[in-house]
Order: C-alpha cells, then structure tokens, then sequence
C-alpha cells in the first residue's frame, strides 16, 4: 500500500477545514468478502459493476458517507445532501461483527493527498453499527465538508405503490429549467416544460408532467420517475454551490439504468459528465448494462482521466474474496456479466446488408475492403432467392411493412433510386455516386471524364479510344449527364457485362473518389455500430 498521511500529519484542527479538489479512490482493507481491494474514482464519472451481491451498491456507502454538509444543503423535498448509512445497506449484528476498516484517499487544494482510515463496527447497545472517520474511538477529526447524495433507483417505489399526489409546490425559473431540459436532453421528452412536484413524504420525491400535456404523474414511464429523482438532486447541487471550494459534491446512484431505453442511457451518460465537469461535482454509478459501459469504454477512449470503470470480479476467487478490474476492456466486462465468451456471439450475429445486385454487392465489398470489417456483416442481394438480385421495389415495401423482418438489416438502394419518401425504424441508404446514376452508367462517365494519359488507362494497357469504341459498340455516344440519366440502363449494362476487367475497374473507382465514398462508408458503419451497441456488442473502428 502507498504511503499516505492523514489530515492530523498535514495539520489539519478538522477535515472540515480540508478543501477536497477531488476524491481520489477508496482502499478497502476489510470489508465483508473484499479485502486489500482499491475503488479508482474518475475526474468526473466513476461506474462500479459486477455481478448481484458483489457489494456495489454498499460501496457506494463507503465512498458518499464520511462527509457532513458544509451549507445545510438540501434538495426541492427538503431532504439534506447528506449520505446515512442506512440509506445505503444493511448491517447484520449477528453476522457482521467484525471491525470493517478502509481508507478514503483525497487530493486537496494544496495538492495533498490525504488518507484517512474509515471504521465501520458494530454498536450492540445501539442496536446498529456506526461509521466513524478515524483509527480509533479517540476523538478524531470528524467528517470531512462535502454535499453528498445516494440515489437507489432499484429500491424507489413505483407511483402506483404509493400515496403521491401533485401538489402546489412552486418551484424555481431556474429549477424549472434545469428539470425540463434534463427530461428533454436524456429522453427527448417536451412534456415537462412546466414541471409539477409530486411528492409523498419518505417514499415519493419526482416530477409529473405539465399540465398542459396529454397525461399527467398517474401515467409517467419508471424512466420518467426514476429520472425526476436523479434530476432532484443534481439541482440541489447547483443550488447550493460553495464558492470557498473546489469540489463541489459526490452524487450516487445505485442502477443508473433501470427503466431507460439503451439510447437514454447514452444520453444519461453524456449528460452527467457534462453537469459533472461544468459544476465540478463526482458521480459515482452501479450499473449492470452492457449497453451504458459501452458507451463509457467509448467516451473513456476520448478522456481517460474523465471516467473510471471498476469491475467487481467473481472470476478465479476462493472463498468469495473479489477481485476489483480496474478499466476492463469490453470483453472482460461481458465476460463478468454474462459468463459467455464474446467471441462466440461476434461470430454469430453478424448485420446483413441487403442490396439489389451482384454488382451493389461487389462494390460495397470493396468500399468496405477491410477484412475486420466485411467478417462482422452477412452482404445479400437474392433475399428470396431471385437470381438477379432482389429489386427496391421489393425492399421499399418490406422497409414499409416488414420493420421485424429487417431489424438485423441496412438496406443499400442503388444510386438512382429516390428514397426521399421512406419512413421508419429500418436503417438505408443509397450507394454512393457523383451522380445519383446506376454504377455501370457511373463507370461509363467516370471513364469518359478522363484524360487520355490518366493512370487508369496505363494501369490498364488501354488507350481511352478503346474503351469510346467499345462503349459505341452499345449505342454508348452520349455523355451529358441530363441525356445518360434518361438513357436505358440496360445498354450499361451490357457493356459492363462484356468486359472482364469490370471488377477492376469497380476498384479503382472506389479507391480514387474519396469525396463521396469516404462519407458513404462512414455512415454505414455508423449504422453498423448502433445495432452492434443494441445488442451490446463492440463496434467496429474504421
């Protein structure tokens, strides 16, 4: 273990007088079934996972609770931003009889770094166990100065189980404010424009929709409720702000996700690492979803220092003694969670693209060109098994009425194909084009373009006569764009057909036009990667 000193060794009278600049991790030397184990916490985002019962959740507790409100803080239902014990977890006095000691190591204003030991010990007289900053019973510097708040999401009381009721409480412009656009930024809800308060005393503390919208608190979603009470207390930070100092908070909230949608749950995270860098306050999460580390493995990639990931291992232990993994990577925190091997599931599940031809389907091969890439996706043109391919008629009807059908899918139109009307849940787009013709008539302009001492006709053995007489062989003489828009396809056709160099022609077509093939490649991995994500898997890195 590092050496650290105390507040006492630094000559501090109270750690109430210890300006926090940032907590920095917790070693846990005892407590319950970890042992000699560190919790890292990020600048701004802190998230603990595992499986059930690996104590996430009480340590949590141990983090948020050796702090004391330096301004009486408390939240819109008068509760303080302050952190009990019981809030968090339940002590046993039959089972727990043991003195459970760690050390909550701090960085202060002063760039010190301050380790004090922290004792949790049963009370029998009490009937309870007490938390006390200190190594011993000798009078200590007591809590340190910090607003703190424990949000347990899997523990609040659905509305329909209680007596909550709406009441005329007035809430602030600002309050008002922060709370709608939380409810806008996280779940894309206009709702709650004018936010009322709904509230039953120790059970119920959120916000129900404006009255003026279609329904009222009786009807809101669990995400809707559960994001009132995260709301709640994130601007009970903001408005009791210290500006004597530099840490401003811990916020805790035990199953970050429960109830919201994988695309809320992205938003919840890029939402509380903003609040958290804007009002320099640390959030510390629990979360069991595959989907929200995801997106934090992703965001920790752009920040390092930003967020922390500690995983609570159950993997090669004896006697229950967890492991904490400190940033694991996506396929040991699948691992962790699921017990499965992510390979096996990468290997399985794979996106089909779908597109019209053999042609659409070679291009888009060679668009993609990246073996890493091209062995995540199943490319498919004969979907009924039509020889030819499969038509956008066809395609624009399933997108219309077949959304299930389509939901591992993207579809890919050729480029003349106006999809300007679809709606819908199913992901396409169009092959990329210079200009929004069929690749063969593409080629053909591509060609004719050119000057005559182009690499591509040296790269070729062809002169670009050849390649004009073979074209007039079609009936190929015109190359305005209006008229070889209108022309028959089919005459491209033909002479795509005839060639037995097409294919390479196709590549060095897509490799020397960046300008719209690059793009078109960006928005379908793009597209590959949100349905990687739904299924929490990793996505592709161009």
């Amino acid at each position: 273990m590092e050496e650290y000193k105390t507040a006492a060794d630094f000559g501090y009278e109270s750690n109430k007088d210890v300006i926090i600049e940032k907590i920095e991790k917790i070693i846990i030397e005892k407590f319950r079934t970890i042992e000699n184990q560190e919790i890292l916490l990020g600048d701004n985002l802190t998230i603990l996972s595992g499986k059930n019962g690996t104590m996430k959740s009480s340590i949590l507790g141990l983090i948020a609770h050796p702090f004391s409100s330096p301004n009486d803080a408390v939240d819109s239902f008068g509760v303080k931003l302050k952190t009990d014990m019981k809030d968090v977890f339940y002590l046993s006095l039959e089972k727990d009889k043991e003195i459970y000691r760690y050390n909550l190591v701090l960085k202060t204003d002063k760039a010190e770094y301050i380790s004090e030991p922290i004792r949790v010990y049963p009370r029998p007289s009490e009937k309870r166990h007490r938390v006390t900053v200190g190594k011993d019973n000798t009078k200590g510097l007591g809590n340190f100065s910090l607003n703190t708040a424990y949000i347990n999401l899997k523990r609040v009381y659905p509305i329909v189980e209680t007596q909550a009721e709406s009441n005329d409480s007035s809430l602030g412009t600002d309050e008002k404010k922060f709370i709608a656009e939380g409810y806008y930024k996280i779940l894309q809800r206009e709702d709650f424009s004018e936010p009322v308060v709904v509230e039953e005393k120790r059970r119920k503390n959120t916000f129900g929709p404006s009255p003026t919208a279609t329904y009222d608190f009786k009807s809101i979603s669990s995400g809707e409720d559960n994001l009132g009470h995260i709301l709640n207390k994130m601007f009970a930070f903001i408005n009791y702000q210290c500006k004597e100092r530099k840490l401003q908070g811990v916020l805790c909230i035990d199953e970050v996700e429960a109830a919201l949608h994988p695309i809320a749950q992205k938003c919840l995270l890029e939402y509380l690492l903003s609040w958290s860098k804007k009002y320099n306050i640390q959030v510390v999460v629990t979360s069991h979803s595959l989907y929200f580390i995801q997106c934090a493995l992703e965001q920790q990639e752009k920040e390092k220092d930003a967020i922390s990931i500690n995983m609570i291992s159950t993997a090669h232990v004896s006697g229950k003694k967890y492991q904490v993994i400190h940033n694991p990577t996506y396929s040991m925190a699948y691992k962790e969670l699921t017990l499965d091997d992510l390979n096996g599931l990468m290997e399985s599940y794979l996106i089909d693209i779908l597109c019209e031809d053999k042609v659409a389907e070679y291009y888009l091969k060679t668009i993609l060109s990246s073996r890493n890439i091209k062995k995540r996706l199943n490319f498919m043109h004969d979907m009924f098994f039509e020889q030819e391919g499969t038509g956008f008629k066809t395609y624009k009807a399933l997108i219309k009425n077949g959304e299930k059908l389509l939901e591992n899918a993207i579809v890919v139109f050729d480029s003349d194909v106006d999809i300007s009307s679809l709606k819908g849940n199913v992901s396409f787009l169009k092959l990329p084009s210079k200009y929004e013709m069929p690749l063969e008539k593409e080629l053909v302009k591509y060609i004719h373009d050119l000057e005559g001492d182009n690499n591509f006709f040296k790269k070729y053995k062809r002169e670009k006569q050849f390649f004009l007489r073979e074209f007039g062989k079609y009936n190929i003489t015109d190359y305005d764009i209006d008229h070889m828009k209108k022309d028959d396809s089919l005459k491209y056709k033909n002479w795509f057909r005839s060639d037995p160099k097409r294919n390479q022609y196709i590549n060095y077509f897509a490799k020397n036009n960046d300008s719209f093939i690059t793009p078109f490649r960006k928005k379908l991995i793009m597209l590959v990667n949100e349905k990687l994500k739904r299924k929490s898997l990793p996505i592709i890195a161009e």
